[in-house]
């Protein structure tokens, strides 16, 4: 198998990572909504106390809040689809350096080393503007990029 060599620049990627966290946000949003909701019904069954209460109400966000974006980035990037919404929405895929799918423990590694990325204050993302196979830090760290699919009538030397 051949590398491949139609990597995704910096302005798809930006794009998509913008869709893909209006989604998750929704998403997030939604359920925390509706486990909200539940969980108002059964603290009332229950007579949970109002400490007890936001407790609760604390571990139930803080679980939908980790749970949503893992299962999204993780889930869909080692899917068959190989991309989250926003990724397949512009035609890309995250795929190894070598071309193959990614499985669901490298894409749930590559999603926690995008929270160092933005510890450091987003700026290991902007290294896939100065890398050959326009690779940020974290697809570097664990060996991914992502790719561009080819359109006909794309310019492929044209960034977005």
């Amino acid at each position: 198998m051949t590398a491949p060599n139609n990597y995704a620049g910096f302005p798809w990627r930006v794009v998509a990572c913008l869709v893909d966290f209006l989604i998750v946000m929704t998403a997030t949003g939604i359920i925390s909504l509706i486990a909200g909701f539940e969980l108002y019904l059964v603290s009332s069954f229950l007579k949970f106390d109002q400490d007890t209460m936001r407790l609760a109400i604390q571990i139930v966000s803080w679980s939908v809040g980790a749970l949503v974006p893992t299962l999204y980035f993780a889930g869909l990037e080692s899917s068959p689809w190989q991309a989250t919404l926003g990724k397949r929405f512009f035609g890309m895929k995250v795929t190894t350096v070598e071309g193959r799918p990614i499985s669901f423990a490298r894409a749930f590694i590559r999603f926690l080393l995008k929270f160092f990325s933005g510890f450091l204050f987003g700026l290991a993302y902007l290294v896939c503007l100065f890398t050959e196979r326009k690779q940020a830090l974290h697809d570097i760290l664990i060996n991914t990029v992502v790719l561009k699919e080819a359109d006909d009538s794309d310019d492929q030397s044209e960034s977005i």
